[in-house]
C-alpha cells in the first residue's frame, strides 16, 4: 500500500469518527484534506465531490471557520482546473478568496488545518498551471516564495518553486527553469519529500532535450549528486467517503 493509500485510510477513519460524533466542522476539515489527497492522486472528480461535500456540511459556519471554507472552495477550484473547467474554477477560487478576506486575527481554531494567503497562492499557481495560464502561474508561485521567505515552511517554498520551474519551462524559458531547479537542490539538499524528489526528477525529464544548456547540465549534475529520484504513486484504493 502506498503512502497516499495509507493516508487515505487514516483520513477516512477520521471522517467517519467525526460524523459519528456529529462534529460537522471537523468532518469538513477532514474532507478538505481528503480532497487535497485526491488531487495529489490525480482523481479530479473525487476531489471535486469531496470538496463540495465539505462545503455543504460547513454551510452556515463560515463566520466560525472562514479558513476552512476558503480551503474547501480552493480545493474545489483545483479539481475543476484539473478538468479544464476554467470558468467554474475561477468562480470557486473567487469564493475561496472571499472567505479568506473575512478572516480576522485569532479566528482560526487551533485544530483546523492551516490555510493562509501563501497556501491560497500556492493552490492558485497550480490551478493556473493546469489551465495553461503559465504567466499567471509564475506570478502566483513567486508570491508564495516571497510570502514564505521569512518562515520555516521549506517544503511549501520548494513545491511553489517546482510550479514556477514548470511554468517557466512551458513558457520556453528552459534556462530559467533549470536555475530554479538548482535553487531547489541548493536550498534543501536533504529534503525528505517524495513529492519534491518526484517533481525534480520530472523537471529533469522535461528539460532532457535542453541538456546542452549550461544551466540544465548543472542541474542534472546536482540532481545526480543528490541522488534525487522520482517516486510515482501506485494504483489507487477505492474511496469510501
Amino acid at each position: 500500500m502506498t503512502a497516499e493509500n495509507q493516508q487515505q485510510v487514516r483520513l477516512t477513519q477520521a471522517y467517519h469518527l467525526a460524523t459519528t460524533a456529529q462534529n460537522f466542522q471537523l468532518g469538513s476539515n477532514v474532507l478538505a484534506s481528503l480532497s487535497h489527497l485526491a488531487v495529489q492522486m490525480d482523481d479530479a472528480r473525487t476531489a471535486e465531490r469531496l470538496a463540495l461535500k465539505g462545503i455543504s456540511q460547513v454551510t452556515g459556519s463560515q463566520a466560525h471557520a472562514p479558513h476552512l471554507v476558503a480551503r474547501l472552495h480552493t480545493m474545489e477550484g483545483r479539481a475543476l482546473a484539473m478538468q479544464g473547467k476554467e470558468r467554474e474554477a475561477r468562480r470557486a477560487l473567487d469564493a475561496g478568496e472571499s472567505a479568506l478576506d473575512s478572516v480576522g486575527r485569532g479566528t482560526r481554531d487551533s485544530w483546523l488545518s492551516g490555510f493562509d494567503r501563501a497556501s491560497f497562492a500556492g493552490e492558485v499557481a497550480l490551478c493556473t498551471y493546469d489551465l495553461q495560464r503559465y504567466e499567471d502561474a509564475t506570478q502566483s508561485a513567486a508570491e508564495v516564495i516571497a510570502l514564505r521567505s521569512a518562515s520555516d515552511r521549506v517544503r511549501s517554498r520548494i513545491l511553489a518553486s517546482l510550479t514556477l520551474a514548470n511554468a517557466l519551462a512551458a513558457l520556453g524559458d528552459h534556462a530559467g527553469a533549470a536555475r530554479v531547479g538548482i535553487e531547489i537542490i541548493t536550498a534543501a539538499p536533504g529534503l525528505g519529500s517524495a513529492r519534491a524528489h518526484s517533481g525534480l526528477a520530472q523537471l529533469r525529464q522535461r528539460l532532457s532535450e535542453q541538456s546542452a544548456l549550461p544551466e540544465v547540465s548543472e542541474m542534472n549534475d546536482r540532481l545526480a549528486a543528490s541522488a534525487a529520484s522520482a517516486q510515482i504513486p501506485e494504483a489507487q484504493a477505492e474511496w469510501s467517503v
